[in-house]
């Protein structure tokens, strides 16, 4: 079962507790909870971007600078469920990983809005 944490890049997965307490020479002391099921972009740092997103598996509190655009339906988070019971991949450095790359492997085939715009 994995932690409740986020993928930093494919494949690398942090708890909340393994965040570090400095990010760019700045403390990092402020915490938001992100509840489960939310999908948020992944980001490396203030004035970057990419096309990394994550899904948070479980309540879990986080630095505050993810964007969240969406949410996971209970039918998806039956899915979460079911890769997340999967376990983990362990890797030659972590035989017993808490979090990483998922054993069960999904592909996202529709993504549909949820809100609509006025």
């Amino acid at each position: 079962m994995p932690s409740a944490g986020f993928a930093s890049r494919p494949g690398v997965r942090m708890t909340a507790a393994q965040i570090p307490a400095t990010l760019h020479g700045a403390a990092v002391t402020a915490r938001r909870l992100y509840g489960r099921g939310l999908l948020a972009m992944a980001n490396a740092g203030p004035n970057t971007n990419g096309s990394q997103f994550f899904v948070v598996y479980d309540d879990s509190a986080l630095r505050p600078d993810y964007t969240v655009f969406g949410t996971v339906g209970a039918a998806g988070l039956k899915t979460l469920d079911k890769i997340a019971a999967g376990g983990i991949e362990p890797t030659a450095q972590d035989p017993a990983p808490v979090g990483g790359t998922p054993l069960l492997r999904s592909k996202l085939r529709t993504v549909r809005p949820s809100c609509r715009l006025s």
